[in-house]
């Protein structure tokens, strides 16, 4: 079988997220970098292959998939079907549906607006309402992490690797880690996943792009 596709970028946290999938399944792979921040989504050829201009995209031989936690299950389900990763349990699979769902729409959605008001705003301070929203992301997560051992339960799921993903830039702007316990506890744990160390990499740079303009050691 020829390897998968991933067409990425390493800044991206969903991009992060199944890279480290990817590494954790011992999947033989082709890294496509797609730079977002040159426009080179927005490109005739990558626009073929998604015309929503979003990466990840997996293309496992021939098939084409998008948007990140629909590839992280599809990994598992794949690679790794009944196991811990994606239960077959129906409320064990609820919780990580669930915290798939919290990334999407609440985790990444804040984090990714933290970078979007430096970059497309020109901020030079962090809004208190952003601020607001990050600490009770963490809040949440801390709170989640005291019940659990992973982020969905007391085995690691597919719900890690995309939450790790995101949330690691908050520690590259200045956010102490060792006011959330719990989160320091799971972080640590999460950094023994193969791969972990690219994926802090990319969650700097992605940092890196709000601390050239905001005082983030300040900030929060």
């Amino acid at each position: 079988m020829a390897p998968v596709k991933l067409y990425y970028y390493y800044r991206s946290p969903p991009s992060r997220a199944v890279l480290l999938l990817i590494k954790y399944l011992e999947i033989e792979h082709e890294i496509i970098e797609v730079d977002l921040f040159k426009g080179q989504h927005m490109e005739d050829w990558f626009l073929e292959i998604n015309p929503r201009h979003q990466v990840p995209v997996l293309d496992d031989n021939g098939f084409i998939i998008t948007e990140s936690k629909a590839i992280l299950c599809y990994l598992a389900n794949s690679r790794m079907p009944g196991s811990s990763l994606y239960s077959l349990t129906p409320k064990k699979r609820a919780i990580v549906d669930s915290r798939l769902y919290f990334d999407a729409t609440t985790v990444f959605a804040r984090v990714l607006a933290t970078v979007k008001s430096v970059v497309f705003e020109d901020a030079t301070e962090v809004s208190e309402k952003v601020k607001d929203d990050i600490l009770d992301v963490l809040n949440y997560c801390n709170g989640i992490l005291k019940e659990s051992t992973w982020i969905a339960g007391d085995e690691l799921s597919i719900a890690d690797f995309a939450i790790v993903s995101t949330l690691a830039a908050l520690f590259f702007m200045g956010i102490n880690i060792e006011d959330y316990p719990e989160i320091n506890r799971w972080y640590e744990q999460c950094k023994g996943l193969p791969g972990f160390d690219e994926n802090e990499t990319g969650a700097k740079a992605l940092a890196d792009v709000v601390n050239e303009k905001v005082d983030t050691e300040t900030a929060f």
